[in-house]
């Protein structure tokens, strides 16, 4: 049982590394339930599992089951002393854990908790986990341009990494940088601003180009904002409606609702940006208008 666990596990992530995030998080509570019934002293790959169905539900936009697992799986790995579990869920998009009830402050505390303990040298994992974070972080408190900076700062650290061979880490790279930069150029003027809306457009396009619904969906909520910088409503709406589909067609809902979001914000349908910030509070988002200032840039106004 422990081998079929721990492959079962490895098929969810291997489904999870292709952006098919239902099939992953099936396997993946799968994996860890056999796991620890039958796997005495496999820690690590437990751990692993859990964490990479907690990214899924994510991506599917269960943002309830995230935080309620999150927190309970970090009292766990506190009790246990499981520092690599416990670093990995203050960091990444599990901080969402605390933003999706406007803990702003904590969410921030357990990052710099997390990363105090984490060695600087080289570039790990760990480390594009912190800087996801960070850059959730500060566009959730309104602070674009200082993400945008920092981000550019790492990013030859990121791309010494070879952690960008990685497609599914790849585009949460590129889709965290390209919204740090779109925000930071709503947020600024000119020079910053024109540098950051270029590399917005770029980053979007390449991850249109990665030729998966999820990364289509990143890519054309950021083409999206792009154009409501730009004063374009015609083309944000046309992009925005390219986004929900391909984020449908990967069942990601919650990127459905910011597509949605993006949407009326561009067609001037206010009841679009209502049942999408509904949507939200029905899963526990506190501030559905900075949840939105984070993953759709340009869609707060």
């Amino acid at each position: 049982m422990i081998g079929v666990g721990w492959a079962i596990g490895a098929q969810g992530t291997l489904h999870y590394q292709v952006g098919e995030w239902r099939p992953a998080l099936e396997r993946l509570e799968r994996a860890v339930e056999i796991i620890r019934e039958h796997g005495i002293g496999m820690t690590w790959e437990r751990d692993t599992s859990q964490l990479f169905a907690l990214y899924a539900l994510f991506w599917l936009g269960d943002l309830e089951a995230l935080a309620r697992r999150t927190l309970a799986l970090l009292r766990d790995a506190e009790e246990r002393g499981d520092r690599y579990l416990a670093t990995a869920l203050r960091i990444g998009m599990t901080n969402l854990a605390w933003l999706i009830g406007d803990q702003a402050t904590l969410a921030e505390q357990h990052i710099n908790d997390a990363m105090g303990q984490w060695s600087r040298l080289g570039f790990h994992l760990q480390h594009h986990l912190d800087l996801y974070a960070r850059t959730l972080f500060d566009l959730y408190t309104g602070q674009a341009p200082r993400a945008y900076a920092r981000v550019l700062e790492a990013w030859p650290a990121l791309e010494g990494s070879l952690l960008l061979r990685v497609h599914v880490t790849r585009c949460e790279a590129l889709d965290s940088r390209a919204r740090a930069a779109l925000a930071a150029a709503f947020a600024t003027k000119d020079p910053l601003r024109a540098k950051a809306r270029a590399d917005a457009r770029r980053l979007a396009g390449r991850l249109c180009a990665e030729k998966a619904p999820f990364a289509t969906a990143l890519g054309s909520l950021v083409q999206s904002g792009v154009h409501l910088l730009d004063e374009e409503p015609t083309q944000a709406s046309a992009c925005a409606a390219r986004a929900e589909a391909a984020a449908s067609a990967a069942a990601m809902a919650l990127h459905v609702q910011l597509a949605r979001r993006l949407r009326g914000i561009a067609s001037g349908q206010q009841a679009l940006v209502d049942e999408s910030d509904a949507w939200m509070r029905q899963r526990g988002v506190v501030r559905p208008d900075r949840l939105a200032a984070v993953f759709a840039p340009g869609s707060v106004r």
